[in-house]
C-alpha cells in the first residue's frame, strides 16, 4: 500500500464517500503511460466538466463537478475532479463577460481539499456584488461544495439532491506496525524551537494537536456559511446536519436552501435578478 502523500493527510472538507474516492483514484498506479490511455479514451473532443462556462443568453453557467481541488493536477485532470483555480477563472470570465447579467454555479460535488475554500468562497461573494450569483445543486453539495453554494445570494436544489457535510476531516496513518514488521524504523527530527513540527509518533498529543486545527478550520466554514444563509453560527451548528447531509426537503425544512426546483428554476432566478440589478445600473450591457 503507498504511503499517503502530504495532500490527502492534510485538512479536507469532504464528505466520507467522497474522500474514499480521492483514496482510490490516488492508489491507482498513474504512470505516464496510464494518464495517456486514460485521456485517449475518453469522448474527443472531451471538456473537463469542472470550472467550465456556459452561457445561457445573459446568464452564465459555472458548472462545479466531482472533487474540488486547490490547483489543476494529475486528479482533476484525469478523474474530472474540479481546482478552485479553474472555477474562479470561470467567475473572473463571468464578470468580465458583456453579455452575462447574472451567474448560476451548478454544483454536483462531495467536497474537496481544504486549502482554497475561504478564496473561491470570496470569489463567488465578490461577483455576487456585482452580478448576482445563484447556486443549483442537481447532485451533492457537501462540505467545501456547500461551502461554496454558501457564498451564493440564493440556493435552488432538485427534489433527490443532498447537502451539507459541514465539518472538517483530517486522516492520519499509523504505519509504525507495519514498519516495525519490516524491520524498518522511522525517526523524525525537528528543530528545538519547532518540538510541534512533527508527525510521529502517533500519540495522544499529536491527534490533539489536529484535532484543534480541525477545530479552528471548522470555526471558519461555519462562521462563512453562517454569514451566507443568514443565520447564526449556533444554527448552523445545531441545525445544519451535523457533519450529515440532509436531502432537499430537510435542508429546506433546516433553511439551508432557499428553493427546491430544476436548474432552470435557478436560471430563471439567476435572471431576474440580474435584470434587475442591470436596471439600477445601466452600465451593465444586456444580452445580445
Amino acid at each position: 500500500m503507498k504511503r499517503p502523500p502530504a495532500m490527502l493527510t492534510a485538512p479536507w472538507l469532504i464528505s466520507e464517500a467522497g474522500a474514499a474516492l480521492v483514496w482510490a483514484v490516488y492508489q491507482r498506479d498513474w504512470d505516464g503511460e496510464t494518464i495517456a490511455r486514460a485521456r485517449a479514451d475518453r469522448p474527443a473532443p472531451y471538456v473537463n466538466p469542472g470550472g467550465s462556462y456556459a452561457v445561457d443568453g445573459d446568464v452564465a453557467i459555472v458548472s462545479v463537478t466531482g472533487p474540488i481541488m486547490r490547483h489543476g493536477g494529475m486528479l482533476a485532470d484525469v478523474s474530472g475532479a474540479t481546482s478552485d483555480e479553474q472555477i474562479r477563472g470561470a467567475l473572473a470570465a463571468a464578470a468580465a463577460d458583456p453579455r452575462i447579467t447574472s451567474v448560476v454555479l451548478n454544483l454536483d460535488s462531495p467536497g474537496g481539499e481544504a486549502s482554497g475554500a475561504s478564496d473561491t468562497a470570496d470569489a463567488i461573494r465578490a461577483l455576487d456584488a456585482v452580478k448576482p450569483v445563484v447556486a443549483y445543486v442537481g447532485g451533492m453539495a457537501a462540505s467545501k461544495g456547500y461551502w461554496f453554494a454558501s457564498a451564493a445570494r440564493q440556493i435552488v436544489a432538485s427534489r433527490d439532491a443532498h447537502l451539507g457535510s459541514i465539518g472538517v476531516r483530517i486522516s492520519l496513518v499509523d504505519e509504525s506496525a507495519a514498519d516495525q514488521q519490516a524491520g524498518t524504523k522511522r525517526i523524525e527530527i525537528v528543530s528545538g524551537v519547532s518540538p510541534d513540527k512533527r508527525s510521529i509518533p502517533v500519540d495522544d498529543a499529536l491527534v490533539a494537536k489536529l484535532q484543534s486545527q480541525a477545530d479552528d478550520l471548522a470555526a471558519v466554514f461555519v462562521a462563512d456559511v453562517a454569514r451566507g444563509r443568514k443565520v447564526s453560527a449556533e444554527t448552523v451548528v445545531s441545525n445544519f446536519g451535523r457533519g450529515d447531509v440532509f436531502i432537499a426537503s430537510k435542508a429546506l425544512a433546516a433553511g439551508m436552501v432557499d428553493e427546491i426546483g430544476t436548474i432552470q428554476t435557478a436560471i430563471t432566478t439567476a435572471r431576474a435578478a440580474g435584470r434587475a440589478r442591470r436596471t439600477m445600473d445601466p452600465t451593465i450591457q444586456a444580452a445580445a
